[in-house]
C-alpha cells in the first residue's frame, strides 16, 4: 500500500529506544510510546480502584516520568 501511514512512519532512534526502556523499568505496567514528532506518550492501567487509566504527553522522558509520577500521587 503505497504512502500508508505504516510507510511513513519515523523510526525510533536509539537514545529514544534506551529512554523508552528505562520509563519502562519505572512503571512496568505502563506502556510508551514515540510519536513522530518525538513527543513521548506514557499510559498506566488504573491504579488501585480507581477506574481511569493514566495518561500522559511530554517533550522529554524526564518530563513524562514527572507527569506520571504527580498523577499516581493524586490518585492515591
Amino acid at each position: 500500500m503505497t504512502g500508508s501511514t505504516l510507510e511513513r512512519k519515523k523510526k525510533v532512534t536509539p537514545e529514544q529506544e534506551q529512554a523508552i526502556a528505562e520509563l519502562k523499568e519505572m512503571f512496568p505496567d505502563g506502556s510508551f510510546i514515540v510519536s513522530n514528532r518525538g513527543r513521548y506518550w506514557g499510559f498506566l492501567p488504573p491504579p488501585g480502584a480507581n477506574p481511569l487509566r493514566i495518561d500522559a504527553d511530554a517533550d522529554t522522558p524526564e518530563e513524562l516520568s514527572e507527569k506520571l509520577r504527580a498523577a499516581l500521587r493524586q490518585v492515591s
